[in-house]
């Protein structure tokens, strides 16, 4: 499979993350989670959640997240190691601006002139966004790899359906998140969450027939429950 033709570019902005941890790689399949690519200001961020990157309910601290990425030749993936800590022990995630960890997410700066010559990704940008309150009953899409449930032979996400289940233009329990109510698992923490992509069809010859034009709209998901077996699964 040559990752460069793959129609629907979206599952390119999406990475498996796996740990290093006290120096040793977890390939545990039960141990992963997700992550997507971001590009600001011709920079290049690697956007997941905090939990992500530590989690002091759980003792889960890695050293590295290690990304699948695909490479830019016809092998499936290729590994792309992220530190979460500089030389002096300082953690080199950014958090959010004015709420800090109160938000789940982190951005990691990626090293974007190396992963564009060996890798092949797409990245949202500040275009993807859409500058309009999400509708109650709204359908989403949720783009991860869920433990097991993604095609593992050819290193591609999976996407659950979503749909806004809180209003959203009113802060939920005094905070500014709204609720999406979907069947996701382990693993997809992370995630991004989109808009539903273009109604299209295909005519007789081919030809892509697009019914309208939707750009997207993206958060980053947190898997809702607690971890219950030992392997702190992710």
């Amino acid at each position: 499979m040559d990752a460069k033709d793959i129609f629907d570019g979206e599952v390119l902005t999406v990475s498996r993350i796996r740990y290093v941890k006290e120096g040793h790689l977890i390939d545990a399949a039960e141990d992963s989670a997700s992550g997507f690519f971001y590009e600001h200001n011709d920079s290049y961020y690697f956007i997941t959640n905090l939990h992500v990157v530590k989690d002091d309910s759980d003792g889960h601290f890695p050293t590295e997240l290690v990304l699948d990425l695909h490479p830019n030749d016809s092998s499936t993936k290729r590994p792309y190691h992220l530190s979460l800590y500089d030389d002096q022990n300082r953690p080199s995630w950014l958090i959010h601006r004015d709420r800090g960890e109160d938000v789940d997410i982190v951005a990691l700066k990626v090293n974007e002139n190396f992963v564009e010559s060996q890798y092949v990704i797409k990245s949202f940008n500040e275009h993807s966004i859409l500058n309009l309150t999400p509708f109650l009953g709204q359908n989403l899409l949720v783009i991860g790899y869920p433990l097991g449930h993604y095609d593992i032979i050819n290193n591609i996400p999976i996407i659950r359906d979503a749909t806004v289940s809180s209003v959203s233009d009113i802060s939920t329990k005094n905070k500014p998140f709204f609720v999406i109510d979907s069947k996701l698992q382990e693993g997809m923490s992370g995630s991004p969450i989109t808009t539903k992509p273009p109604n299209s069809a295909r005519s007789c010859s081919g030809r892509q027939i697009r019914f309208r034009a939707i750009k997207k709209y993206k958060i980053s998901c947190r898997y809702p429950f607690r971890r219950t077996h030992p392997s702190n699964q992710r």
